[in-house]
């Protein structure tokens, strides 16, 4: 019996757990982002729509969250899991989804040339994967467009990772720091190979934008960006505090070791 194997597919099956039997929810945001906006649209509950899919909205910089991400992570799965509640819907689609994500990790790490196994043991067993893996945040939706761009970069179609790139922008506008790399690295290389997939990254990425900007002003009834609306709201201090602020100390003393525990000191100096 491979021992590591074995705890991949236990992480993966309490990964499923968690999706179905595990009770409460890990922050507000689980249902604001997206359940409760699929829940109406889909089997028209009767709920209180969040702040941020509002046109007319308690600022000027909304909606600020694209449907394209309340689209997938929950009125896909509440359409067809009608059988649970949105919730539970949405969590168990989530789980599946990650599940093609480890498909691609494993690609990724043995382009790498790691120990696969002990990459896929270390990422199925961690608590967090086994939580949020499982849950319908754009945090996890982003780490999905990562992979799909790493995807289609391993499989040299740049036309696919810019529109995955365009995707992940709207799920979580955050994502364009994590999608970035991907184009400068073909600008790096001085071929005519390199100089064609930065030509598709680019046409992938403007054509999705283009599609996701109808997409979400034809369900506003209003034109709108609403990667810009989010990154216009959050850049401002006074803004937020509408909705409360906490400490920038925070996510060093509370945050970090809440997610990485002992390794917490060890991964905020490797990635600063």
């Amino acid at each position: 019996l491979n021992k590591k194997r074995f705890g991949i597919f236990v992480g993966v099956v309490l990964g499923l757990w968690t999706a179905l039997r595990a009770p409460g929810y890990v922050h507000p945001d689980e249902m604001f982002q997206s359940v409760e906006i699929g829940a109406r649209d889909v089997r028209s509950f009767r709920v209180l729509t969040p702040w941020e899919y509002v046109v007319k909205g308690p600022t000027p910089f909304a909606p600020c969250r694209s449907i394209a991400f309340a689209g997938v992570a929950s009125h896909v799965p509440i359409f067809l899991f009608r059988g649970l509640s949105p919730a539970r819907a949405s969590r168990l689609w989530t789980w599946l989804l990650s599940l093609g994500h480890d498909v691609v990790l494993r690609r990724v790490w043995r382009a790498c040339d790691f120990d696969v196994d002990s990459a896929h043991f270390a990422h199925r067993t961690s608590w967090t994967t086994a939580l949020f893996m499982a849950r319908p945040f754009s945090n996890t939706y982003e780490a999905f467009a990562l992979a799909a761009c790493a995807w289609a970069a391993l499989e040299d179609t740049g036309l696919l990772a810019g529109l995955f790139g365009a995707l992940g922008c709207f799920w979580r506008p955050t994502f364009f720091a994590y999608f970035w790399p991907f184009p400068l690295l073909l600008l790096s290389s001085s071929s005519s190979g390199a100089k064609r997939r930065l030509v598709a990254v680019t046409g992938g990425f403007l054509a999705g934008v283009l599609a996701l900007a109808a997409l979400d002003s034809t369900y506003f009834g209003a034109a709108v960006l609403t990667p810009l609306n989010h990154v216009l709201f959050n850049s401002s201090a006074d803004r937020l505090a509408h909705f409360g602020l906490h400490p920038r100390y925070t996510h060093l003393l509370l945050n970090v070791p809440f997610l990485f525990l002992g390794l917490g000191p060890t991964t905020t100096r490797t990635t600063t």
